[in-house]
């Protein structure tokens, strides 16, 4: 197999780019058939020039080069370590925990797919006008959506559309 992988490589610098598939979509990566199967190249470069990948772990890139399978460029780590390593290097950007912007909550607002039929007319309908009545009243009395969707058996979201009146807007 060694011979197989270095016969579809260029040097680029210290990087082995891989010339043979690479996926356009969705992610840029080279891919080869190994042990009957279709494998990312970079994880049977690492199997073959360093030995196996314990369960759980991803194949990493230092030099950030998606074509490259140079086993000197691999190392092992985690999803944490591989989101930590594309921040430190600028590839990612820090959105977990920031407030969305105004901008931001209206264009998901606007997006969201609300259906048209109303009520009970919903062909999926669980709630009727009495029920949504009753879940606007628990929760003017602060009652936690958690409480409120496991007494009728729906989805947080579905109270929420309920208390800002996304659905269930004629009552």
């Amino acid at each position: 197999m060694k011979e197989r992988l270095l016969e579809k490589i260029k040097k680029n610098g210290d990087c082995w780019e891989w010339q043979g598939f690479i996926a356009k979509m969705p992610s840029g990566y080279g891919y080869v058939t190994y042990e009957g199967k279709s494998k990312l190249v970079h994880r049977v470069s690492y199997i073959v020039f360093k030995g196996e990948i314990p369960k759980g772990k991803l194949v990493c890139h230092t030099c950030d080069n998606r074509r490259c399978i140079n086993p000197d460029h691999l190392w092992l780590g985690t999803h944490k370590d591989n989101a930590q390593d594309a921040f430190k290097k600028g590839r990612l950007k820090p959105v977990w925990g920031r407030k969305k912007t105004q901008e931001e909550k209206d264009k998901i607002q606007k997006n969201r797919k609300i259906p048209d039929q109303k009520g009970i007319k919903q062909w999926k309908a669980i709630l009727n006008n009495e029920k949504v009545i009753e879940i606007r009243k628990l929760l003017s009395e602060k009652m936690k959506y958690r409480e409120i969707s496991e007494k009728f058996g729906i989805a947080i979201r579905s109270i929420a559309d309920i208390k800002f009146r996304r659905t269930w807007k004629h009552i």
